[in-house]
């Protein structure tokens, strides 16, 4: 199930370039780019998505930094703003 926090649904709805970095960052997300990074996490979320762990990524700058997490069971994926966590 892919959702996203009430927040970041109202600004994909009012801003198209927002809902376009949403958009590219989920697909970066599925193909195991984590986005804004360092490295060592890079490397944890590789492990978690081998070991069925939950993974945390990051893309854009402020004030469009989101993240987006997949719990370790892989039933939700959550698109927020950092200060919704």
């Amino acid at each position: 199930m892919l959702v996203m926090t009430r927040g970041v649904n109202e600004r994909t709805a009012l801003d198209e370039e927002f809902a376009k970095l949403v958009a590219s960052s989920l697909k970066r997300f599925v193909n195991r780019d984590w986005g804004e990074l360092a490295g060592e996490d890079r490397t944890a979320n590789d492990w978690a998505v081998d070991h069925g762990e939950r993974v945390l990524a990051a893309y854009g700058t402020e004030p469009d930094k989101i993240w987006i997490i997949r719990e370790w069971d892989g039933s939700a994926t959550t698109i927020l703003f950092p200060d919704e966590y």
